[in-house]
């Protein structure tokens, strides 16, 4: 191994002579994870190490350390467990957590719609999950259908949240600053609540937020929001409107009342979400126990008009009427049919965000910016 411009590892090397590595099975915006066998205990592990060109910055090394303490702090069978950690001869640290089998929320969604009783249920785990995170004291701030994994456990799913990549403790500071020393905003744009968008530290909303997101991309194969770059997307978290899933995909039998409780929790104001985890979960399972009644009806019908309109961010439903382009969407979304300009122009009190990509991973790693600074003269890379 090599420590120049960052330390080199491959398969066959073995850390402080009790890990060795085998295959990389992961690789992410920060970091890269190799399964890894641990002889003494006989066991198969998963250990994270930095990209070798993050690996000199003190500050991507102090993720790593937050990581695994977050992760440590967070004691809960349906959260990664982190067995051990330590740093390679060059100061670089790594992290050895328990290898979950299985796959991932998103691999599952991209087969199609799942069930909408399976759907729920994958979702309740999640929620239990951020439950425990949140009672930790911790925020995840990268909640994405990538780090959770899902294993048949007697049949039955099992979900493993199993990356603390972004976490931090609530009410802390950004955690990374850029090679200017201003602070920068972490996520995926795909998943990243608007007022993390912003440029707003993350929060419990904001997590719930991301869960919301991954439960759409369950019910309907796709998440809410995409985009040719990673601008486009983020800025329809601001003032795109949330087609309504079952409207989405009118070939399945959503209910309406599963509609409402997704549109709530991708509210664009933080308050306008629920509470907590638990609170989300709750609205859940009601919504199981009367989508398996009679009484319960999708959303959208064969051939017939929605039968409620989109909801705003107090639950009220939306009067939908065309927005201009370049005015303050004041948190309600457009008309479902109205088209992002190539250079959309909106009035925003906090700063945006432009996109710095690193890797081939949907982790990105965004510098604050003005939004005349985001206006999508970044090309597709």
């Amino acid at each position: 191994m090599q420590a120049n411009s960052g330390v080199s590892v491959k398969p066959g090397d073995v850390l402080d002579g009790r890990y060795t590595l085998r295959n990389c099975i992961a690789q992410g915006g920060m970091g890269r994870v190799y399964l890894a066998e641990q002889p003494a205990l006989e066991r198969i592990v998963a250990v994270k190490l930095l990209q070798p060109e993050l690996a000199p910055r003190p500050e991507y090394a102090r993720c790593i350390r937050d990581e695994a303490i977050a992760a440590s702090r967070v004691r809960d069978p349906r959260c990664v467990k982190v067995l051990d950690c330590g740093a390679l001869p060059d100061g670089t640290p790594y992290l050895v957590m328990e290898h979950i089998p299985g796959r991932s929320l998103r691999d599952l969604a991209a087969e199609g719609p799942l069930p909408v009783a399976r759907a729920i249920g994958l979702v309740e785990q999640v929620l239990g999950a951020l439950r425990a995170t949140h009672d930790a004291g911790i925020i995840h701030a990268d909640v994405k259908s990538d780090n959770f994994l899902v294993e048949s456990v007697g049949g039955t799913d099992r979900v493993t949240m199993i990356d603390f990549g972004l976490a931090r403790l609530a009410g802390s500071p950004f955690c990374l600053d850029d090679e200017h020393g201003e602070p920068m905003v972490l996520g995926t744009p795909e998943y990243m609540a608007p007022e993390v968008v912003r440029g707003k530290p993350p929060m419990p909303a904001s997590d719930l937020y991301g869960a919301g997101v991954v439960l759409y991309e369950l019910l309907t194969g796709t998440v809410p929001f995409s985009g040719t770059t990673a601008g486009q997307i983020m800025l329809q978290h601001i003032q795109g409107f949330v087609m309504a899933p079952s409207r989405r995909r009118p070939d399945r039998d959503i209910p309406a009342v599963l509609d409402r409780i997704v549109l709530r929790a991708l509210a664009k104001q933080p308050e306008a979400r629920f509470p907590d985890a638990a609170a989300f979960a709750r609205e859940l399972r009601s919504a199981l126990r009367r989508a398996r009644s009679s009484s319960i009806r999708p959303l959208r019908a064969e051939g017939s008009s929605p039968a409620i309109a989109p909801l705003d961010d107090t639950g009220a439903p939306l009067a939908l009427g065309r927005i201009a382009h370049g005015s303050d969407c004041g948190g309600r979304s457009p008309r479902p049919d109205a088209e992002l300009p190539p250079e959309p122009r909106i009035l925003l009190g906090a700063p945006a965000a432009s996109l710095h990509e690193r890797g081939s991973s949907s982790l990105k790693i965004v510098k604050k910016a003005t939004m005349s600074e985001m206006s999508w003269s970044d090309k597709p890379r």
